[in-house]
């Protein structure tokens, strides 16, 4: 019988003898083991969890500290501000007008400032005259309201470093009526910090700083208490838990229970352990604790919490019990599944690797090809990952770098047509030009004024097709008196279609290719005729002059677009194909003696 169940086993096909092996070398060990730890660990339970929960009160504190490090950190990069700097050193001779135009640009750098701290909740510049940035809270106190409170002597007193003001109820010390008459609301325990701000810059090597006699602003940080309390929220996992942060003066700036009430003081054995790290026994109300301590170095704040002692034992018992059940089916799993898993460790990864290439030859990298348990196979496949990650990166870093030549590719081809004058100086031409009655150098002026104007006022990419047909009405106007009475213009564009949007400087270009050598030679009878109409989604211009034409071999080159002769109309070429890409056309027709026509057509942008 023995020798039967001897070959039967022996004959038993490799999952199954490795599912039987796995089984009593893993579930037997853990149950010898689970027993030995129960004896020996009872002893050391308490140790072990207090270990673990002065270990989290650590990690808070930590996290507490860093999150207050970096509105500190802003605050140093304030200092550096040069708008700030240009503000407050000339405050003494501010307007009420100037000093609403100011507070729009100071609330603008606090916001960018402050914009990846979202743990601020309100943040302002104080000045006894005014106040910088109010936010969009409800915290927005007066300049009186201030005072009272002594934060502009608190920031002074503490000489231009950072101060944290906390364990106060803000209604009451900002002396509030209708604050101090509500029992809760978002705001009344805020953790705040001062500063006072001595702004300077730093341009071609020499360092601006405020004069002594100015007076300095005190930048203030509100960070509200449910905000602290959520770094270290439900971080201990034990019922009847107490957490809370204790500030320098030993009061509670933050708690989860009202046996210790924000403001208060901490009781006298707690607030003994300041300046120390670790655990003890306490007892509250004829109940023993577990108290597990942290200070927090540099700020002479404290972190302590408390869980009550049959906690400790009867969840850590509840753990290991849990722990072992988990252990006992995961092996029990482990055992059936390993066994089946060996015979496919070698074409599971194959086959995934194969899937793989097949989605990457399709344009897909999302690289989540499983990564297998085996050796060989796991770096194969990390390395193939790998891969695919670095081409997603490469492709969006060549993608973002496109862009960005293709703005400054289009703001320097639009900088070539910019007119360089000096539009002061022209008025004052121009007045002279009035005085001594001459009226028609007078017109030249103004129509040469409005382009300059035209030109400095609009920075745009695209501007309205009313702006852009105004600036070459005032081309014309010029190009008219210098070649008088050689030809007459004649415009013909829908009042419906000046509300287009159109790129700046596109038809000045071809006019000017029009009137320069179409007409050229000739001493009158010029006709210059500028059109538009709408055809379904798109706006045809044309350009046409009667002028003396040219030969094919001619326009072919001006077609080229980064060929030919005129620096104008290539520019116009170029900036046409950054803009639309392919979604724009240019015709051009042209006999010798008969004149030439340019023909646009642009998409329509309202």
């Amino acid at each position: 019988m023995v020798k039967i169940n001897m070959e039967r086993i022996l004959y038993m096909s490799l999952r199954a003898k490795l599912g039987i092996i796995l089984a009593v070398f893993a579930i037997i060990p853990s149950f010898v083991i689970y027993n030995q730890i129960m004896k020996t660990y009872e002893a050391d339970m308490v140790k072990v969890a207090s270990q673990n929960v002065q270990s989290i009160v650590k990690t808070n504190n930590n996290l507490i500290d860093t999150t207050l490090n970096r509105i500190e950190d802003a605050s140093y990069l304030l200092l550096n501000n040069k708008d700030c700097f240009d503000c407050f050193s000339n405050m003494d001779i501010f307007t009420v007008s100037d000093f609403l135009n100011e507070d729009r640009v100071i609330s603008d750098v606090l916001g960018k400032q402050f914009a990846a701290n979202n743990t601020v909740y309100a943040k302002y510049l104080y000045m006894s005259k005014w106040i910088f940035d109010t936010n969009n809270t409800s915290m927005k106190p007066t300049v009186e309201e201030i005072q009272k409170f002594g934060l502009d002597k608190k920031a002074a007193e503490a000489g231009g470093q950072v101060l944290w003001i906390t364990g106060y109820d803000y209604g009451k010390w900002f002396q509030t009526e209708y604050l101090s008459k509500k029992e809760n609301y978002k705001y009344q325990y805020p953790i705040t910090m001062v500063r006072q701000m001595n702004f300077q810059y730093s341009q071609n090597g020499k360092l601006y700083v405020m004069k002594n006699e100015q007076e300095r602003p005190v930048l203030v940080v509100h960070v509200l208490e449910e905000t602290l309390a959520s770094l270290y929220e439900s971080s201990v996992n034990y019922e009847g838990s107490i957490y809370g942060v204790v500030n320098e003066e030993g009061r509670i700036i933050s708690s989860d229970n009202k046996l210790f009430p924000i403001t208060s003081l901490v009781p006298e054995r707690i607030l003994n352990l300041k300046s120390s790290s670790g655990y003890t026994s306490y007892w509250i109300n004829n109940i023993e604790y577990l108290l597990c301590y942290d200070d927090m170095e540099g700020r002479n704040w404290f972190s302590f919490c408390l869980i009550p002692m049959t906690e400790v034992i009867q969840t850590t018992k509840e753990q290991m019990q849990n722990s072992q059940r988990w252990i006992t089916m995961v092996l029990l799993a482990a055992s059936v599944l390993i066994a089946a898993l060996l015979s496919s460790t070698i074409s599971k990864p194959i086959a995934a690797l194969t899937k793989s290439a097949e989605r990457v030859s399709t344009g897909d990298f999302s690289a989540d090809t499983p990564v297998p348990r085996g050796k060989d196979f796991k770096i194969l496949t990390l390395t193939f990952n790998h891969m695919e990650t670095e081409i997603t990166r490469l492709i969006d870093e060549n993608y973002k770098i496109s862009l960005r030549e293709k703005d400054t590719l289009i703001m320097a081809l639009t900088m070539q047509i910019n007119p360089h004058f000096l539009y002061n100086t022209l008025n004052t031409i121009n007045m002279m030009a009035i005085l001594n009655d001459d009226h028609e150098t007078s017109d030249l002026i103004v129509s040469l004024s409005e382009m300059l104007h035209y030109s400095f006022r609009n920075t745009n990419e695209k501007i309205p097709l009313s702006d852009e047909v105004q600036w070459t009405i005032n081309y014309i106007n010029i190009m008219s008196r210098r070649f008088e009475g050689v030809f007459e213009t004649k415009i013909e564009i829908p009042d419906e279609l000046m509300v287009y949007k159109v790129p700046k400087f596109f038809l000045q270009p071809i006019v000017e290719n029009s009137i320069l050598h179409g007409f050229e030679g000739m001493s009158g009878g010029g006709i210059l005729r500028l059109c538009a109409e709408k055809q379904g989604d798109f706006i045809v211009f044309t350009v046409s002059d009667n002028g003396k034409g040219m030969e094919i071999t001619d326009y072919e080159n001006i077609l080229q677009k980064t060929g030919g002769g005129s620096i104008g109309l290539s520019n116009v070429y170029r900036r046409l194909s950054l803009i639309y890409g392919d979604n724009y056309s240019i015709e051009l027709k042209s006999e010798p003696g008969t004149g030439t026509t340019f023909y646009l057509t642009l998409p329509c942008q309202s």
